[in-house]
């Protein structure tokens, strides 16, 4: 009897530790096939459409790994004179430009497990897989086709500053997790109204503009659909609620703006402007004529410019058989392309009254439009503005969604043509560098510092030589030869041995240090990753210096240049005056000299 009741027990903690299990996977299950994961359906069309979403997930998560967890890429200009920031000021005065929360927890992972590539790029390569994760499930809750679903997740998985910002000690991908978050839970609470729900919302919602300013953007979204959505339910609790978070999160934002923001620069909207294109500068005319381009004018080109980022790889395309001007006609074709379905996405959620999408997804890009007009933030494609791209992605699929009662294999077409098609044609270099110039710069500086030393000798015992850097080669060199642990540990007192290291901004600069190096006798080197300086000098090298070694790194994107005194070319004295000669005999042909008696 006692071995029948403890064996009943057994079993009776058994199947409660079983279903305890096994009710989290049913959960994962049932979710999971809303996810397009579980069940794949019945028909072959449900099947194939729903089998893609998994791939598309798998490839995004791939392509943000490799640079990150392998074949690890090395920090270029931005991120290296962000890390002496954070490093080297407090942190009131590193948040400036940068967020407060992003640096803070940056530090805290920088001072506890080292200022390496992987942990100061961690949380913008953790972002960048959480909106990864995301997009299935946003998908799943903004549209009813597959075909939307599909096309939405595709962009978000495969757009290609998406993936080369989340391999970068910069906020932008953080950025964008936070939209889609944002998104998402503001999907789910629209859908079960639940205060659990509303609750995750608001908890994600007031501290994210610590992590990236521009989520408020989505801010004026949010709130009036929980307005909206509360006073149609008459739950004043949850008005309430909102309303107290909302006035909360202005507090927060008027102190970051006391304590930080008012302190940038106010000309660099005007600078930035000019260089960038993100601010309207109005151009000035002399006869006091209107100028050829009103602001109105640029906003709407700057929109059709942000329309395009869904299909932005178009500027990574490369093919030997396709001739570039063609190449260039199929791009233009692209961006008409996705304009047109931007256009046409908002024509539709207007005409089919869906107000809540048009809340998050339309007025986030109103709202930063605004700011602009007023000089507080950057309009058009710019690296600042990557989160665009969870907007963009919604509008565009919006033009295929439907109320579809099965899946067709036209379902798969949207997400095939516009994106899978053109990434397999025309794709190169899978990110295996940051390939988006316009958003970062590619580099190797680790690579330039190990050649370096090869170069210079491995036994080398001479005195220091000077390092000429131009202006993007000296944040790296100081941050690999001073924080990066594997550089320091392994090379760092060899490096202080041997090298010093001087900035110089153009190539001119440059060439006069080299020039004062070489008259004290010593060899020199340079250093140039800017690409305009490494085509000056290789272009126009004086005669006066002589290269005694020269490297480019991973192609041209560095350039190492030892160099010395020219040899001075040896005179070669004149040639000896022509020597006289005699007029040849008519009979040989040749001339003899007369012997003495013939002589006079």
């Amino acid at each position: 009897m006692v071995v029948d009741a403890l064996s009943f027990r057994g079993r009776g903690v058994t199947c409660m530790l079983v279903e305890r299990i096994s009710k989290p996977l049913t959960w994962g299950k049932l979710h999971l096939g809303r996810l397009q994961m579980g069940s794949l359906g019945n028909s072959f069309a449900e099947r194939a459409a729903r089998s893609l979403m998994i791939p598309l997930v798998v490839l995004g998560l791939f392509l943000r790994a490799r640079g990150y967890l392998f074949s690890t890429i090395s920090m270029w200009l931005d991120e290296a004179a962000w890390v002496g920031y954070l490093l080297e000021k407090p942190l009131l005065k590193s948040s400036v430009f940068r967020p407060i929360g992003f640096m803070a927890i940056s530090k805290g992972l920088s001072d506890t497990l080292g200022p390496s590539e992987a942990v100061l790029r961690f949380m913008p390569w953790a972002a960048g897989i959480a909106a990864t994760l995301m997009a299935p499930f946003i998908a799943r809750r903004l549209f009813r086709s597959e075909a939307s679903r599909l096309l939405f997740v595709a962009i978000l998985a495969l757009d290609p500053a998406a993936i080369d910002l989340s391999k970068e000690f910069k906020p932008y991908s953080v950025g964008i997790a936070l939209h889609a978050g944002i998104l998402l839970l503001a999907l789910r609470y629209a859908e079960t109204r639940r205060t659990r729900d509303l609750a995750y919302l608001l908890a994600l919602v007031f501290p994210a503009s610590l992590f990236a300013q521009d989520s408020v953007f989505a801010y004026p979204g949010v709130f009036l659909l929980i307005a909206i959505e509360s006073l149609r339910e008459r739950r004043y609790r949850k008005l309430f609620a909102s309303a107290g978070v909302a006035a909360l999160t202005a507090l927060l934002l008027g102190g970051s703006y006391y304590l930080m923001w008012r302190h940038i620069p106010k000309h660099d909207d005007q600078d930035w402007g000019r260089k960038y294109d993100i601010f309207y500068v109005q151009p000035p005319t002399a006869d006091g004529s209107e100028p050829p381009q009103t602001k109105t004018d640029w906003l709407v080109g700057r929109y059709a410019e942000l329309a395009k980022l869904p299909g932005e790889r178009r500027l990574l395309w490369t093919s030997r058989q396709v001739k570039s001007r063609t190449l260039s006609e199929l791009r233009s074709v692209d961006g008409v392309v996705w304009t047109a379905l931007n256009f046409a996405g908002i024509a539709l959620i207007a005409s089919r009254r869906q107000w809540q999408k048009g809340l998050l997804l339309v007025l986030p890009l109103a709202t930063m439009a605004t700011l602009n007009a007023l000089g507080f933030w950057p309009f058009g494609p710019f690296r600042a503005n990557a989160f665009v791209i969870v907007y963009m992605a919604g509008i565009a699929s919006e033009v295929f969604d439907r109320n579809a009662n099965r899946v067709v294999l036209g379902d798969l077409l949207p997400a095939t043509a516009l994106v899978l098609v053109p990434l397999f044609i025309f794709e190169r270099g899978w990110h295996r560098q940051k390939e988006m110039t316009n958003v970062v710069a590619p580099s190797a500086f680790a690579t330039v510092i190990k050649d370096l030393v090869s170069l210079q000798g491995a036994d080398y015992e001479g005195p220091k030589e000077m390092v000429i850097g131009d202006n993007w080669s000296c944040d790296p060199w100081r941050y690999y030869t001073r924080y990066n642990p594997r550089v320091t540990s392994t090379m760092g007192h060899d490096l202080k041995r041997r090298f010093r290291l001087l900035c110089r901004k153009d190539m001119d600069r440059i060439l006069r240090s080299v020039r004062a190096q070489i008259r004290k006798g010593r060899r020199a080197w340079i250093v140039a990753s800017n690409e305009n300086t490494i085509a000056n000098l290789e272009r126009d090298w004086p005669e006066d210096l002589e290269k005694t070694q020269l490297v480019h790194v991973e192609g041209a994107t560095h350039l190492i240049v030892g160099v010395a005194r020219a040899t001075p070319k040896p005179v070669e004295p004149p040639p000896p005056p022509p020597e006289e000669q005699a007029p040849e005999s008519e009979e040989s042909g040749s001339f003899e000299m007369p012997s003495n008696s013939q002589l006079p």
